[in-house]
């Protein structure tokens, strides 16, 4: 009877297969696309190695080891793929990145190691396990594992400030930020994580862990990074052709800030013109109407820099320029909600938001209610008069 659990390690291997090669084809290429398709592909080598043990009923000592190395790999390419998918500048591959993968280089001279001693040497490892008399070799293969396992944590932990601090950034330079705030990562960060700590358990802690839970874990992280790598265009690219990404302008320094920095410093006065004539451009222009209105838009609209329109929504309008489109928009919708009876959807998109999710969230953060609520409540306060008034004709 076929192993329950080699046939969730084939179709994981399967699916990670077939993401690894599409990811890697999708254009332009960015470095996002190559590290998610390297991060398939060592999935997938994984959970084929495990798929072949079960099926074989041997699991030879090289073969264990090769799959550790991969294991190696996979939270160094998570974190560069997740790295160059929330920047606002495109990342090149750099050598120094190497030195993340010392974990499983190191994992890597071991199975060599072990692939070239002799068959029969090999064997006795397999037989004895962890008894095995060559205590120095499992003493490495012991301290290399919780090496990667360590850095798979570090790793994770840097992930989750990335995605955490991206919200904010998005708010900065997009007027509608919800589709690129990348929370399907937050899910694959979770999945690493238990994944991360069953191994731990089963080859640190002495709490064996059932195969049917590696495997159920390697085809749930196959298919989300299948499905999602292949869907997600980097945060804050410009165009899905284009490679171009919107700019996040960096944040005031401290007053204690170099000269250099106190001249670049707008006063009041510079402030005050320059929000004069965003309001303007606002106004005449509908600028909010446009969905995909971003800073830089606004930086041409207005003719003022991307650098001075951030101090001034922060500095004279205390919000950021996310928050700031989406007041206009609010009020747009308002109108609209009280003088048709169009769908929610439909003023949803007429203000300017790109779905109705994100008119909802805004909306009720904007107003305190639903836009539903609101409309009913305006219903409620015009009927009410004329309701008075034909009392008192009768």
């Amino acid at each position: 009877m076929i192993d329950l659990a080699a046939v969730l390690y084939c179709a994981g291997s399967g699916a990670a297969t077939l993401g690894a090669l599409q990811t890697a084809s999708l254009s332009p290429a960015t470095k996002a696309y190559q590290a998610a398709s390297g991060f398939l592909a060592a999935l997938a080598v994984v959970a084929g190695l495990n798929a072949y043990g079960l099926l074989a009923q041997s699991r030879a000592p090289e073969l264990l080891l090769l799959s550790a190395t991969m294991l190696g790999v996979l939270s160094p390419l998570l974190w560069l793929y997740v790295d160059d998918l929330s920047s606002d500048v495109a990342r090149v591959w750099r050598w120094r990145e190497l030195k993340l993968l010392t974990p499983a280089i190191l994992m890597g001279l071991v199975t060599a190691l072990v692939a070239s001693l002799p068959a029969g040497v090999r064997a006795n490892m397999s037989a004895a396990g962890s008894e095995s008399t060559l205590g120095a070799l499992d003493l490495a293969v012991f301290g290399v594992l919780l090496l990667i396992l360590l850095q798979g944590g570090y790793l994770v932990c840097r992930i989750s400030i990335r995605l955490l601090r991206l919200r904010g950034r998005l708010r900065q330079v997009m007027s509608n930020a919800d589709s690129h705030q990348l929370i399907w990562l937050r899910l694959v960060t979770v999945l690493f994580v238990v994944n991360g700590l069953i191994t731990l358990a089963d080859n640190v802690g002495g709490f064996p862990v059932p195969e049917i839970a590696f495997a159920g874990f390697g085809l749930a992280f196959s298919l989300v990074m299948s499905v999602w790598a292949m869907r997600q265009a980097p945060a804050f690219q410009r165009d899905a052709g284009s490679l171009e990404r919107l700019a996040v302008p960096t944040e005031d320094p401290p007053e204690s800030a170099s000269p250099k920095y106190e001249r670049s410093r707008l006063d009041d006065e510079r402030l005050e013109k320059i929000a004069a004539r965003i309001e303007t451009a606002f106004r005449t222009q509908r600028l909010h109407l446009d969905a995909n209105l971003s800073l830089k838009t606004l930086a041409a609209a207005t003719s003022v820099s991307e650098i001075n329109l951030s101090q001034t929504f922060s500095r004279r309008f205390g919000q950021t320029f996310f928050d700031y489109v989406n007041g206009w928009r609010i009020e747009e919708a308002k109108a609209l909600l009280t003088s048709s009876n169009d769908t929610i959807l439909a003023v949803a998109l007429e203000a300017g938001f790109n779905s109705r999710s994100a008119f909802y969230n805004a909306f009720n953060e904007v107003a305190g209610q639903t836009p539903s609520a609101f409309r009913a409540a305006q219903d409620a306060s015009t009927a009410a008069p004329r309701g008075r008034k034909d009392a008192i004709r009768l």
